[in-house]
């Protein structure tokens, strides 16, 4: 890769815009699957517990958080696809998307 390019293109300030115009629409995507996320964990979550038994914990183990979505998926098969569990996990793991869901009242 020649990286003189990449210096004189980003150098240029028209391609600032032009990479800004890039970013912003897959950060608001990101967002708004964070957001849907949000909504199937307390959907799902809350028919079984309170959310303080998610928002209390303080790990941010993806393979924890893996382990214990699985553990939900045992006592209810039906409660997520496969895809579900993994995404609910990579959630769960990150305290900032999981912060989303634990807004104290």
């Amino acid at each position: 890769m020649n990286f003189s390019v990449i210096r004189a293109l980003w150098l240029k300030r028209s391609v600032i815009p032009a990479v800004l115009a890039v970013l912003l629409p897959v950060a608001s995507l990101v967002l708004a699957q964070d957001m849907g996320m949000g909504n199937l964990v307390q959907e799902r979550c809350l028919g079984c517990h309170e959310m303080d038994r998610v928002c209390d914990v303080e790990t941010n183990d993806p393979q924890w958080w893996k382990t214990a979505v699985l553990r939900m998926v045992e006592y209810d098969n039906d409660l997520l696809t496969n895809d579900e569990a993994v995404a609910m996990s990579a959630f769960l793991a990150n305290s900032e998307t999981r912060a989303t869901v634990c807004v104290k009242e």
